[in-house]
This record gives C-alpha cells, sequence and structure tokens, in this order.
C-alpha cells in the first residue's frame, strides 16, 4: 500500500511538472539588417482561467486573449551587429527571462545583469493565452499593450507606455514618463502616469485617472469618473455617470455632452473651462481662467477667483460668485419655476438676460452708486432705493412672481435685459 501511494504521488508530480518550461528550448536563430534574432518559444497549455506574472522584465510586452484553452510565450531577442553567432549566443544566455509555466500559469522572470552586460541586446516578450487570464507585469524600458483579455490587471511600466484595447477586468497602472491609452475597458480602473498623456474611450465602470505632467483626453465613457491632471488640458466628450470630477491643474479643460445624475465638478486652476451640452448638478470652478458654459440642464454652481463668466441657455438654478471678472447669463425659456438664481461679482460688471415672460422676484445691489443710477438698469419695472452706504438697490416682482433672482455687484454695473 505504501509503495502504490508513493508511485501514485510520483504520477501526479511528474504530471503536473510536465508543463514547466525549462529553457532554452527550441532556440531559432535568424539575422535581421545585419542583427542577430533569437526567439524561443513556449508552448501554454491548460485550462482557464490562466494567470501571467512578469517581473523585472526590460523590454517591450505584448499580450493578446485567444479563444482556445493553449496559447503560447514567444521571447525575442535582438543583438547587435558585429558579434560572431558563439559570442551571440553567450548574449542570449545573460538577457534570457527565466520562464515557469504550470497549469497555465505563466512566471516570467527577467534578467537583472541585462541593463549592464549585454547593453546592445534588446528583448520583448509576446503572449497568446487564453481571453480569461489575469495579468500581474513589471516591466521598465518598455511599452506594454494588452489586448482581447478578461480578467484583473495589475501593470507597472518605467520608461515606457501602457495600452489596452478589448479588455474587461479591474485595472491598476502606474506609469513613469509613457502615455496610457485605455479603448474599449470595462471595470474598475486606476491608473496614474508622472509624465504622459491619458486617453480613456468608450469606457463603462468606474474611474480614477491621474497625469502629473500630460493632457486627458476622454471619450464615450459611462459610469463614476475622477480625471486629474497637474500640467496639462482636459478634453472630455459623451460622458455619462453617478459622479464626474475633472480637474486640471494648469491647463484648460473643454466639455461637451456631460451628464451627472448626482454631481459633477469641473476645476481649472490657472486655466479656462469651456463647458456646452451638459445636465445634472454641476459645479465649475475656476482660479484665474474665464468659465463659459452653454446649454445646460440642471443646477449649476460658479465658482472664479477672477475671470469672465458667461452662461448661455440654462435651465435649472445657478449660483455665480466672482471676485474679479464680468458675468452674463441668459436663463432659457421653460427655466424651472422652483429654480433660483443669485449672482455676484466683486470687481466687475453683471448682465443678466432674462425670458420676457419669466416669473419672477428681483433684488438687485450695487455698491458705491451714489446717486448714479446708470450703473443699475433694468428692462422690468423695479422700484429703486439709495442707501446710506451710497448703494443703489432695485426691487421689484415681475410677471406676477415666481424665482427668486439676488444680483450684487461691488464696483461696475448691473443689466437686468428682456429677451
Amino acid at each position: 500500500m505504501n509503495r502504490l501511494f508513493v508511485t501514485s504521488l510520483l504520477f501526479i508530480f511528474f504530471a503536473r511538472v510536465a508543463d514547466v518550461a525549462a529553457g532554452p528550448p527550441n532556440v531559432v536563430w535568424t539575422s535581421e539588417k545585419g542583427r542577430w534574432v533569437a526567439e524561443v518559444k513556449y508552448d501554454v497549455r491548460g485550462g482557464a482561467p490562466s494567470s501571467l506574472t512578469v517581473q523585472s522584465f526590460t523590454g517591450n510586452v505584448t499580450v493578446s486573449g485567444s479563444g482556445t484553452k493553449a496559447g503560447q510565450v514567444t521571447i525575442r531577442c535582438v543583438i547587435d551587429r558585429g558579434l560572431s553567432r558563439d559570442d551571440a549566443e553567450q548574449v542570449l544566455k545573460k538577457v534570457l527571462p527565466g520562464v515557469e509555466i504550470v497549469d497555465g500559469n505563466v512566471q516570467v522572470r527577467g534578467s537583472k545583469r541585462f541593463a549592464w552586460s549585454a547593453p546592445d541586446a534588446e528583448v520583448s516578450l509576446d503572449a497568446i493565452l487564453p481571453v480569461a487570464t489575469d495579468l500581474q507585469l513589471n516591466v521598465s524600458a518598455g511599452d506594454v499593450r494588452i489586448g482581447s483579455v478578461k480578467g484583473n490587471i495589475d501593470c507597472s511600466v518605467s520608461g515606457g507606455s501602457l495600452r489596452l484595447a478589448q479588455v474587461q477586468g479591474d485595472v491598476s497602472a502606474a506609469v513613469s514618463g509613457g502615455d496610457l491609452v485605455f479603448e474599449q475597458v470595462s471595470g474598475e480602473l486606476t491608473a496614474a502616469t508622472s509624465g504622459g498623456n491619458i486617453k480613456l474611450a468608450d469606457y463603462s465602470g468606474t474611474a480614477d485617472v491621474t497625469t502629473a505632467g500630460g493632457e486627458i483626453t476622454i471619450r464615450k465613457v459611462d459610469g463614476a469618473l475622477s480625471a486629474t491632471t497637474m500640467g496639462g488640458d482636459i478634453h472630455a466628450q459623451q460622458v455619462k455617470g453617478g459622479n464626474i470630477a475633472l480637474t486640471s491643474k494648469g491647463g484648460d479643460l473643454i466639455a461637451e455632452d456631460i451628464s451627472a445624475e448626482h454631481s459633477a465638478e469641473l476645476v481649472t486652476a490657472g486655466g479656462d473651462i469651456d463647458a456646452s451640452n451638459t445636465s445634472g448638478p454641476m459645479d465649475f470652478v475656476a482660479s484665474g481662467g474665464d468659465i463659459e458654459v452653454r446649454k445646460h440642464q440642471g443646477d449649476v454652481e460658479i465658482r472664479s477667483s477672477s475671470g469672465d463668466v458667461v452662461l448661455r441657455d440654462l435651465l435649472g438654478s445657478v449660483t455665480a460668485n466672482v471676485g474679479s471678472g464680468d458675468v452674463e447669463v441668459w436663463l432659457a425659456p421653460g427655466v424651472d419655476s422652483g429654480g433660483r438664481v443669485e449672482l455676484s461679482t466683486g470687481t466687475g460688471s453683471l448682465d443678466l438676460h432674462l425670458p420676457a415672460r419669466l416669473g419672477a422676484v428681483i433684488e438687485a445691489s450695487v455698491g458705491t452708486a451714489g446717486r448714479d443710477r446708470s450703473r443699475l438698469k433694468s428692462d422690468f419695472p423695479l422700484e429703486y432705493e439709495h442707501t446710506s452706504s451710497g448703494n443703489l438697490r432695485a426691487s421689484g416682482t415681475i410677471n406676477g412672481g415666481g424665482i427668486p433672482i439676488l444680483l450684487t455687484a461691488g464696483s461696475g454695473h448691473i443689466r437686468i435685459l428682456s429677451q
């Protein structure tokens, strides 16, 4: 019984390790433009789900999902010209990563000696694996491309870019010095680059993306979204989600077709905001730039320390507080009678365009006007009052009353115009 038991264990063990690749097997040598090219292929056999773990790899990495349970991993090494075949084989031994495959799970360990022992060799990895594959990649001095994969991805790239296409699963990505591109991706996404651009397109899920020095381009996103750049512009188009936060701390923000179910905040520190065809409760915040919003349905709050504000065709409540700058607002016909308008500027002028038949209760005030009524004009009948502090006030109920409107200008003028 003991001998039979041991024999069974040995059979199971050898059956399991039969799929472990030792190397380098079957090296194919060719010549390409005067350089030696060595390719080593490893067959992957095993059932889904599978996994790929790449550690300390220097070079480009490409991972593609296939519709079969089998796959293949190819290591390609290009060695600079001027070496004999024997010398090229010695270089290959130094740079060839270790590859182990057990039950469809692949582990690749890069050579730490590569950088200084073989500076004239370039190594790349190409993996074709079952679609249901989890990935954990640590890559330096190379680009990473991942496509047609259903699985969780944890990827770190130093000195290269990362591109994902047709991926389903949670993604955590960190890139130093390269771009991030995500197309047709769904799941929870957390991604950051220290010096590159970010592109997010045809995405669904919850995304949090950050770049320290690049632009962010967003198109066709459905889900919660947070996007931040420390030194570039943001271009966002066709975004729909519960909570949306777009922040540019050194550039402009251009948004089109943005719809927020719960809340949205668009922020710049030193750049302009240009938004059109937006809906839902939204805050627009600028420090040192202009804000222009066109065709918005829902409540709007504007905060600007210095810069002009232009709001056109608004359906909803609006609050705007401007430290220094002009404010011009058009309320669209059919504005909600349950809304509210509060506009103020410390240094600047304020123009409010109202539908001719809008019912409202208006209170307006300009500072230090003295007896100069030209600084507060209205196309609607209002009663004027000069205060003891020198302010000029105007108030009244128009078209039977309705939404409250409060207007304040420290200096400059206020004009209430009929459209």
